[in-house]
């Protein structure tokens, strides 16, 4: 659709596309970017880091679970990014009314294992603020 100004879909549409994606989908779609990253090397690498890093999405309207952050002081979701060397392994949205390291470390151990499939000997860093610093983490 490259270079044609039609739409590709109505709001309705694209709406009911977005209500229908379940949390398999999203799976599935967060396993594609890790698969297209690891693909993307001719050898795996001694070293890589994952950066972790949550961060606000302001809502604007009435949307379904939204909720008031006191840090970044407006209603917003907090999204989860998983990096790599600026490539995106991972996106998670959750309600702002949440620990910012919730689901993290099952998402790490998740990367992790996945990783040492393709690359048993890579050594794997985490890089996160201390936001992120939890027992379940860091074990």
């Amino acid at each position: 659709m490259l270079g044609k100004k039609d739409d590709l879909a109505s709001t309705p549409t694209l709406c009911r596309f977005e209500n229908r994606q379940d949390s398999e989908a999203a799976l599935q779609l967060n396993r594609l970017l890790v698969d297209c990253f690891i693909e993307s090397y001719k050898k795996a690498p001694k070293e890589i880091i994952l950066d972790f890093d949550a961060t606000d999405n302001p809502i604007h309207g009435n949307q379904e679970d939204r909720f008031f952050h006191g840090y970044y002081d407006h209603h917003c979701f907090l999204p989860l990014y998983v990096f790599c060397k600026g490539r995106l392994l991972c996106a998670y949205l959750r309600q702002s009314n949440i620990d910012g390291a919730k689901h993290s470390g099952a998402i790490l151990k998740l990367l992790v294992t996945y990783i040492r499939k393709n690359w048993p000997k890579t050594k794997i860093i985490l890089r996160a603020d201390s936001g992120f610093c939890r027992d379940k983490i860091l074990s």
